[in-house]
């Protein structure tokens, strides 16, 4: 019987493990591959990336039929109240009995907020209208929260872009999901999508240039795949100068391949496969950075070298 084993560790930092350990799921559509399991026992940590990438992982083995009834122990109590504290509930246990949630059940994923911040995961979907949900569901609850002016400048503008940077470029994948989790002293926020990855999307721009090259591209300014649309090439450039400038961290993982973004270094490196991209930032709010500081600067500099 083949096992599929999560990590000790499942947080931003054991996701590669993880990876490592499934990405053959990806060579296998519509195998159906029968006495196959999903062990959950090992794992004693795990955060939003981790809950993200658990949860990606059996719904695009369900989608693509990837396995046939395969057993799944979730048998681990810390998960288990992991899943209920994040809202994961309805979604990790519909997959464990087979059942993929409709458009109309991701829907009704309420956003939730104890004593820490929380969002839910949240399914962008290409029926909803993006503006109206950033500026009506998202924007209150961080601002609610947050209130100080600043760091909800950067929160939110930082979460918008990576919700129009996933929604922009997962095309073929109809839900991209998002979720964060925060606190007073900064906030994490994580999307995953089975698009076809900031590489290959960027591909074409950059035909003769390697991988690593690629995805360090991805956060340079004026560089976009949209190049016959509006789409200025800002957006991951300014969530990077942002979160170098708040002494945050970004991490990416996509295709083979996996960016660290942290103390003014940035450093690429292999890991297993994994179709599509996973998106993970942390933001500090002892000195938040907003996109004013950013383009001030930048004109700034600007002058100075004229």
């Amino acid at each position: 019987m083949k096992i599929y084993y999560t990590p000790s560790i499942l947080c931003k930092d054991g996701i590669s493990a993880f990876l490592w350990e499934i990405q053959d799921i990806f060579s296998k559509h519509n195998a159906a591959l029968k006495n196959v399991g999903l062990e959950l026992i090992r794992t004693r940590k795990i955060d939003i990336a981790g809950i993200l990438l658990l949860y990606k992982f059996m719904d695009y083995s369900l989608k693509h039929s990837i396995f046939d009834k395969p057993i799944i122990h979730i048998d681990n109590t810390y998960i288990a109240s992991a899943v209920q504290d994040y809202g994961c509930s309805d979604l990790i246990y519909s997959l464990i009995k087979g059942i993929r949630l409709k458009d109309k059940d991701y829907k009704n994923l309420k956003l939730a907020q104890t004593r820490n911040f929380i969002i839910a995961p949240q399914a962008l979907l290409r029926g909803d209208d993006l503006n109206v949900a950033l500026s009506t569901k998202y924007m209150p609850n961080i601002k609610a929260y947050y209130q100080e002016e600043r760091t909800v400048s950067m929160i939110f503008h930082c979460f918008s872009e990576i919700v129009l940077n996933f929604w922009t470029h997962a095309i073929d994948d109809e839900k991209s999901i998002i979720m964060a989790k925060g606190n007073k002293n900064g906030i994490e926020i994580a999307c995953a999508d089975n698009g076809c990855g900031i590489i290959s999307s960027l591909a074409p721009i950059f035909p003769r240039m390697s991988n690593d090259k690629i995805l360090k591209s991805a956060f340079k300014k004026n560089v976009t795949s949209k190049v016959q649309s509006n789409h200025m090439g800002c957006g991951l450039w300014m969530v990077k100068e942002i979160s170098m400038k708040a002494g945050g961290e970004i991490i990416v993982f996509t295709e083979g391949k996996m960016i660290r973004l942290k103390n003014n270094q940035i450093r690429v490196g292999n890991t297993g496969y994994w179709k599509g991209t996973i998106f993970y930032i942390y933001l500090p709010t002892k000195n938040p950075a907003t996109p004013s500081d950013i383009l001030s600067y930048n004109q700034d500099l600007s002058k100075i070298f004229a």
